[in-house]
């Protein structure tokens, strides 16, 4: 019979010997996570954080989110919104509607109008076991996590207090609800249009699929349309008078009603509380199956020959019903839902001081500790901006050397920086390799480097989809991130594709020095991540142990010549004390030449010995190897510590570049010397429309005020800036000339840049608010254009399109 006990549900019943499957797991889970050598205390401190628990809970929504649109979809004919949300597991004052029926979950919708008039929906096997395993396995981890939550933000309440507060949160109840609210329609109009906006698919609501459901029903199942359609259910007001009771069945007869009363009224059964009667029931069991298998998602159904068995087999058969539905594939369903293994910030800061040899962690900014914290509690996307020399290598080297730590792969966009992270890990001893699609069988560590390259070749998306089946994948990384919003078409169309891992049910991680805020919305919108699914982690960018200095100087020649003289001077003082230079320029010709004047290295893309190029730099053991000329080719690709000079011959062509050059320097903490020389004759290289990069380096060449301000409000909106007060805190050629200290590294012959002075096309309003959405044209066009394939995509369902798909779902269903 049907327990009507508060609290119960069918998968927490001990006769069904699921609880000792759920103590077992809590077991595991406890010593997975759990340090045996720390109090139960400290356990939970370091498990339950609020960075964990806010994730979990955000997993858990959009988990639910998906299962509660299959099971609209693929359950049967739909319900309406506020009738399938209504679903409880557990007894209230008012009866569970979910039981488990046939080795499947079946829910029992309630039409909101009349509590007494019900549809029996039947979910497919693979979607039943989804919701068991979750009722059976996470809810109690959720609860957990809840309680321990409410303990430490009310120290002074009793365990029992505390565990009243929490038993009364709503998900113990309703599957698809928070603690204190239950899920809302909108919601589900809100999965249903982002779901099928999100594969090209018409824009669907509850109503509209409801109408195309029903209408598919009419045509290809009419001979169950009236047992689906449960709105069309009316009470017999007088079955005898209207079917006889003569012409009935003697068994009915000797139990005083009629063969339609037997039917309709009787044969109920006692364990499932919103059945009619058996035969209603099978009905509507049929229907759904046979909706589901023209759906194609009816695998793995047990034949429906059982079901008389299954009526007849008592409490015994019930009981093995519920266990197997929980533990028959349970091994194959948790495989497949597998997360990475979470790991507490106990076990990072001793890991800190192992690496590093300290007697406590040193991390080098909060921001860095934070990102750590939100990758190994599993946060599953997440996008890091630290300053340049701010640690993010360390974010995805650290957690590969963690206990049962599985594999990272990194995606690095520039061969000179794929090889300076390398070296820089193994001087860590940290393990790394280099993935080979020519080697498809080489051992691997856990930390795995890929070119940006890779991304396009079907071989590297085999070996991740190969690593994610055998459970062996804990996360990808997308290293220089903000490279996808710059202009640069030689590698922009392969950064595009970057989108195409999102498909890999990982945890993903992005990773950048310069990527301003109101650039952000651009950025979720190229690689498809919602706006409230990525965790965004913003330290300042800003570094004032660099020393800015720009200067409109003469033409072009007199530029060159100002260039040489300012490295020979350099290279007189700094020719024995290990530091290193760097200038940067905007060609490989340019860079060639002027490293043959100088009798230094040059460097660009397309030099056979790149390598060793740049180990002759990095030991410096000849005095023409302490100077590199570059070009863009090593914005993104060095991290030396002791470089402690930049110069820049002509501006890069945006705000990013100029950021990264920049901080080439000063990696070690220590000050470095930047000098960025504009000839009279160059000219910035507007796009048609300028973007927000392009206006921001415009008002950084031209402003001024503090230059470090400028960077500080358009890359993080903030207000940082040189401290006048302070001698080592003024850090820009315009504060020096505002203030009465005037620094060693500061050159007063030189001439400031400023907007009189300097060749700017054209000048760009730029806004350092942080916006929604970009009001660009930019955004404006995509946004006409997606409405425009989205209405010639309606255009083109036309009547003859619709015959055809009439015809094929008329041959699917004469199939079985």
């Amino acid at each position: 019979m049907a327990n009507r006990n508060a609290a119960y549900n069918s998968l927490t019943d001990e006769r069904g010997q699921i609880r000792d499957i759920k103590d077992q797991f809590l077991q595991k889970f406890l010593v997975k996570f759990c340090d045996e050598n720390l109090s139960d205390e400290d356990n939970f401190n370091n498990l339950f954080t609020t960075a964990w628990v806010t994730s979990y809970e955000h997993t858990i929504e959009e988990f639910l989110g998906l299962v509660l649109l299959l099971v609209h979809i693929c359950a049967g004919q739909p319900a309406r919104g506020t009738e399938i949300l209504s679903t409880r597991y557990s007894n209230t004052q008012t009866l569970r509607n979910l039981f488990v029926y046939e080795g499947t979950i079946l829910i029992s919708i309630c039409y909101h109008k009349s509590q007494s008039v019900t549809q029996q929906q039947s979910l497919p096997p693979q979607l039943g076991q989804m919701v068991a395993n979750f009722l059976v396995f996470i809810i109690p981890i959720r609860y957990l996590a809840l309680w321990w939550t409410l303990h430490t933000q009310n120290p002074n309440e009793s365990e029992k207090q505390v565990t009243a507060k929490a038993s009364q949160a709503l998900f113990l109840t309703y599957l698809w609800a928070r603690r204190e609210d239950k899920w809302h329609s909108s919601e589900l109009s809100d999965l249903l249009r982002r779901e099928t906006v999100k594969y090209g698919l018409p824009e669907l609501s509850i109503q509209s699929w409801r109408q195309i459901s029903i209408s598919i029903a009419n045509r290809l199942f009419k001979a169950h349309h009236k047992a689906m359609d449960f709105e069309g259910d009316d009470e017999f007001e007088n079955e005898d008078e209207i079917n006889g009771f003569e012409e009935s069945n003697p068994w009915d007869q000797l139990a005083s009603h009629s063969t339609a009363v037997a039917e309709n009224r009787y044969d109920v059964r006692l364990d499932i509380g919103y059945a009619k009667s058996e035969k209603s029931l099978i009905e509507h069991v049929q229907a759904c199956r046979a909706w589901q298998k023209w759906l194609k998602v009816d695998q793995h159904h047990q034949s429906y020959n059982t079901k008389i068995h299954a009526s007849r087999a008592g409490s015994k058969h019930v009981r093995s019903e519920s266990a197997e539905l929980i533990s028959g594939q349970s091994k194959k369903s948790l495989k497949t839902l597998a997360v990475q293994f979470r790991w507490s910030m106990t076990a990072v800061d001793m890991l800190m001081c192992c690496l590093f040899k300290t007697k406590d962690p040193q991390y080098r900014s909060p921001q860095q500790k934070l990102a750590l914290e939100h990758i190994v509690t599993g946060t599953t996307q997440i996008l890091t901006i630290l300053p340049t020399g701010g640690g993010k290598s360390l974010l995805f080297q650290l957690p590969t050397l963690l206990e049962r730590a599985k594999h990272t792969v990194v995606i690095i966009p520039f061969k000179a920086l794929q090889d300076d992270i390398m070296i820089k890990s193994s001087e860590l001893d940290i393990p790394c390799s280099l993935w080979d699609s020519a080697k498809p069988n080489q051992p691997l560590h856990n930390l795995i480097f890929a070119s940006l390259e890779h991304v396009r070749g079907s071989n590297f998306h085999s070996f991740l989809q190969q690593l994610q089946a055998n459970q062996i994948l804990d996360r990808i990384v997308l290293d220089e991130c903000h490279l996808t919003l710059t202009e640069d078409v030689s590698y922009r169309p392969t950064l595009l594709m970057l989108n195409q891992l999102r498909t890999y049910a990982v945890q993903m991680i992005c990773l950048t020095a310069t990527l301003p805020v109101a650039e952000e919305p651009r950025f979720r919108r190229l690689l498809s991540f919602e706006k409230d699914q990525l965790e965004i982690i913003r330290a300042s960018t800003s570094r004032f142990n660099l020393k800015i200095q720009c200067t409109a100087w003469g033409s072009w020649k007199e530029s060159l010549l100002l260039t040489k003289q300012a490295l020979k001077n350099w290279a007189k003082v700094d020719r024995n004390r290990g530091r290193r230079a760097v200038c940067f320029v905007n060609n490989k010709k340019l860079a060639e030449e002027l490293s043959s004047d100088l009798g230094c290295l040059h460097y660009h893309a397309s030099i056979s010995d790149k390598k060793e190029v740049f180990e002759r730099w990095r030991s410096g053991s000849e005095p023409g190897h302490k100077i590199m000329i570059s070009t863009a080719a090593l914005y993104q690709g060095v991290d030396l510590s002791n470089i402690n000079y930049v110069v820049m011959l002509e501006p890069p062509s945006s705000i990013y570049h100029l950021v990264q050059a920049m901080g080439r320097g000063g990696r070690n903490g220590k000050q470095a010397c930047i000098l960025i020389i504009i000839p009279t004759t160059w000219r910035l290289k507007f796009l048609p429309e300028a973007d927000t990069s392009q206006a921001l380096l415009e008002e950084f060449l031209t402003t001024e005020n503090c230059r470090h301000l400028v960077l500080s409000s358009g890359m993080d909106n903030m207000m940082e800036r040189c401290n006048l007060d302070e001698p080592n805190q003024i850090s820009c050629d315009n504060c020096v000339r505002s203030s009465a200290y005037k620094p060693t590294w500061f050159v007063s012959d030189l001439p400031r840049s400023r907007k009189d002075s300097l060749p700017v096309a054209k000048v760009i309003q730029y806004k350092t608010v942080a916006t929604e959405e970009l009001s660009t044209l930019e955004s404006v066009a995509q946004k006409q254009l997606a409405t425009g394939v989205n209405l010639v995509r309606k255009e083109k369902v036309t009547q003859q399109e619709q015959l055809q798909n009439f015809k094929k779902g008329i041959v699917q269903f004469k199939s079985f």
